[in-house]
């Protein structure tokens, strides 16, 4: 059976799309096609041929980037109706995925690829427009048959904006982190580091030599400072809780010294001593809640920092006083703050900077970009702000 389809399919229905593309090769017909149209090509499991012509998004349809911290934007949406963009790759969890999805003759089609796939775009800028194209090799399934391997030709044209902060290098503040760390009295030569939500969410992973890393956060009840080295070339792992009264906390860094403390061998066996001299720049702050939740005090625990084409996203991740989770979420476009969200621990949401409430007012920020502060913030509910929270920017190594 050959499928063939000029032009757009009629009742096309996109449900996802996931355009990563997988490998390189193949004879690539796009000078022939109209921009928008993509051609597939080659056979389904049962070795039939396949060559089918869609146009997944009318003109005029623009792409959304997404990103965490200053990365460069690796996710990709769009949607128009049921048509629906979405180009994803993670380098830090090597996960990505490739898949369009599609209405084919009333029946769903659906090409996917799994690891390996590199967003492949190009932009002009004079036009505002962006091309997504497809090289690579790509499963096919339609319907229940069994799926095949075909080729994409052609490219999408979305539209976009230039001057979008996710296109900028430098989106967010930076704050330093200095690190001297030695293991058994020699130099541990940190070569990289992530953040994985701070020393109250899984710790600062310093990473060094033969991939043995360092692991800075809390314990699992939270109250003490977890120190613990992976050795992964020997699979062995060493810790030690220590109390977090003796460290320095100031203007959000926390400054943290120990000489030749003893980690002990999870399983059993020798120990190692470690000392090390760090400042590890973390959130602070505290916000007030007033009105339906009466004297709600809520601590800052972790923060990240994401961007939306031309809006930042600060998500604070919070505890009341009973230790229970709260999430606030706070927005900001061109300088404009909204709308502002925040969940309590039972999944009730308030909000400001939309419906009823479209402005949200009583908030600064500072010009530095670290602090917001909320004076008798009004959110939805009859709840009110006061505080100030402070976040640490994106954590570089110094």
């Amino acid at each position: 059976m050959t499928y063939t389809i000029s032009g757009r399919v009629v009742g096309l229905t996109l449900a996802a799309m996931l355009l990563m593309a997988c490998g390189s090769g193949g004879t690539d017909t796009s000078a022939d096609l109209p921009a928008g149209v993509l051609h597939i090509t080659g056979v389904d499991g049962s070795g039939r041929a396949v060559d089918v012509r869609i146009q997944p998004f009318q003109e005029g349809a623009e792409v959304s980037l997404m990103a965490r911290d200053n990365e460069v934007a690796k996710f990709y949406s769009a949607q128009v109706g049921d048509d629906r963009l979405l180009a994803f790759s993670d380098a830090m969890s090597s996960v990505s995925h490739t898949g369009l999805v599609f209405r084919l003759q009333d029946e769903r089609g659906e090409l996917s690829c799994f690891g390996g796939c590199e967003l492949n775009t190009s932009l002009d800028v004079a036009n505002r427009k962006m091309t997504v194209r497809f090289p690579g090799e790509y499963q096919f399934l339609v319907g229940d048959r069994a799926s095949g391997k075909v080729r994409v030709s052609g490219a999408l044209v979305l539209g976009y904006d230039p001057d979008w902060v996710a296109l900028q290098s430098h989106r967010f503040p930076e704050m330093p982190v200095a690190a001297t760390i030695s293991i058994n009295g020699e130099v541990f030569v940190v070569s990289s580091m992530s953040v994985f939500g701070g020393l109250h969410g899984d710790g600062f992973h310093f990473r060094g030599p033969d991939e043995a890393f360092l692991r800075l956060g809390t314990s699992f009840d939270g109250e003490m400072l977890r120190v613990e080295y992976q050795d992964i070339a020997n699979a062995v792992t060493y810790r030690a809780d220590v109390s977090f009264a003796g460290f320095s906390h100031i203007d959000g860094r926390y400054h943290i010294a120990l000489d030749d403390l003893l980690l002990e061998r999870i399983g059993g066996g020798s120990s190692i001593g470690i000392s090390l001299d760090v400042v590890l720049p973390e959130v602070e702050g505290e916000i007030v809640v007033a009105g339906a939740a009466e004297g709600l005090v809520l601590s800052p625990r972790t923060y990240d920092l994401s961007v939306r084409s031309n809006e930042r996203r600060y998500e604070f991740t919070m505890a009341d006083e009973h230790g229970q989770g709260v999430s606030l979420v706070i927005n900001e476009k061109a300088g404009v703050i909204g709308p502002v969200q925040l969940i309590v621990a039972d999944g009730t949401s308030y909000e400001c900077g939309q419906a009823p409430l479209p402005d949200c007012q009583g908030i600064n920020f500072s010009v530095d970009g670290y602090i917001f502060s909320f004076m008798a913030t009004a959110m939805s509910d009859g709840l009110t702000l006061n505080g100030s929270l402070r976040h640490a920017g994106v954590r570089t190594l110094e």
